[in-house]
């Protein structure tokens, strides 16, 4: 593997690496984060509906007394109209019609008068004969306003409730007679108070919370769990009742006057208990759900955009690391084919100038690099004139000593004196001629 491609493998691997370790750490931590926000606005959301709905509690209250109130000054408007009326000659009848005119201009349901013996002989409803009796097993409702025949009470004012004739729920008020023992009495339907409390009650606040994103639903239960009210979100069932873990932690709030928070899949959940505004007493609970699949979501888009970015800080590091490695790698890989060349006895001084000029530490030996070629180079050529001039002293020499070597020897001595005496009998012969 070339130095370059082991650079370019060190810097993927370092970006990599310090991209993970820093995304990884971060995601978690923004999980963390955004489920404790979660978990924050759930707490605020429940604490805020558990107060709406004890200040719910006392503003419908007070509410229903005012309308028991008012229905009192209606109620003794009646019976002195009924004793004015029977004073003036007037029949049933004639009276019946006028109580009917007045419940069909005004947001007042039934009028009904009785006689001493309680017996209803006059009332806005036709078709219908009805005696109050004492006996509460026999009229649990009605039987409540007996003890103004007797004069025992001169005012009931009587909470919502359902009445046993026909199960519709209405609210009573009724006063005494003013010429003779009777119950005056008249009555409003509970679609009117449902439709007063929707529009000022915790109803309608929970629906408002219950549409907001993120909610997946809302509780709210009295002391022994049942539930008041409930409005899901806008993915959730419209009818889902309290599982094991909701119906638990609402017992545990209730019980133990503390919120309890919870954990189940995609859903956070926390419970808190409702107290009275006047006693402090703990009248119920409130559950709030919401939905961490923000969470999730807002998850996915970090480890997106943290993906993003590591491929941008990978992409960016390897053409910088092309760009440095080319940088580092040229000037390597010149002074390496300059070593070749030293090694070849080929290479030439000053083909490293220009990465001598660099000013950094491979610039640096560069210069360090040529010098030294240049130094061996100038000692080789030393070395071989000085190998040169000796030998040309060595030759002569050993010329002499071979010589020596030759003339030294018998034969060679032997040769000598055969010369000579062919010298000397060849000028004996020229001589004698």
């Amino acid at each position: 593997m070339t130095l370059q491609a082991r650079t370019l493998l060190l810097v993927a691997v370092l970006v990599l690496f310090a991209v993970v370790a820093t995304a990884v750490p971060l995601t978690f931590v923004s999980r963390d984060r955004l489920l404790d926000e979660t978990r924050q606005d759930a707490s605020r959301l429940a604490g805020v509906l558990a107060r709406s709905a004890a200040y719910s509690d006392r503003s419908w209250r007070d509410v229903e007394r005012a309308i028991g109130k008012q229905m009192v000054v209606q109620a003794s408007l009646t019976a002195q109209f009924v004793a004015a009326a029977e004073r003036a000659g007037m029949g049933p009848g004639e009276i019946n019609a006028r109580l009917r005119g007045v419940t069909r201009r005004t947001t007042i349901d039934e009028f009904w008068t009785t006689d001493p013996q309680g017996h209803a002989y006059l009332h806005s409803v036709p078709g219908i004969d009805f005696t109050f009796s004492p006996d509460a097993r026999e009229q649990p409702q009605a039987s409540a306003f007996w003890p103004l025949l007797k004069g025992q009470r001169k005012t009931v004012i009587q909470r919502t409730q359902r009445r046993e004739v026909d199960d519709k729920v209405f609210k009573y008020v009724g006063v005494g007679g003013v010429d003779e023992p009777r119950i005056v009495q008249v009555g409003y339907e509970a679609r009117y108070l449902a439709a007063l409390r929707r529009q000022v009650g915790l109803v309608q606040l929970v629906e408002q919370t219950a549409g907001s994103p993120g909610v997946s639903g809302i509780w709210v239960v009295n002391s022994r769990l049942g539930t008041r009210v409930f409005r899901s979100g806008p993915d959730a069932p419209a009818d889902a009742p309290l599982n094991a873990s909701e119906r638990t932690a609402l017992g545990a709030a209730v019980q133990r006057e503390e919120p309890r928070t919870f954990e189940e899949g995609d859903v956070l959940s926390v419970a808190a208990p409702i107290r009275s505004s006047g006693s402090g007493d703990v009248i119920g609970g409130v559950l709030v759900s919401l939905s961490t699949a923000r969470v999730n979501t807002q998850l996915r888009e970090s480890l997106l955009i943290a993906i993003g970015i590591a491929l941008a800080a990978l992409v960016i590091s390897l053409l910088a690391a092309v760009v440095g490695a080319r940088r580092v790698t040229r000037p390597v890989g010149e002074l390496t084919a300059a070593a070749v060349a030293v090694e070849g006895a080929s290479y030439v001084p000053g083909s490293l100038d220009d990465v001598a000029a660099r000013p950094d530490e491979i610039g640096r030996l560069a210069e360090v690099f040529d010098q030294m070629a240049r130094q061996v180079r100038a000692r080789e050529e030393r070395l071989r004139r000085e190998i040169k001039e000796l030998s040309v002293q060595i030759d002569p020499d050993k010329r002499r000593r071979q010589v020596s070597e030759i003339t030294e020897t018998d034969y060679f001595r032997d040769l000598q004196r055969r010369a000579a005496e062919l010298r000397g009998g060849g000028r004996d012969d020229a001589d004698s001629d």
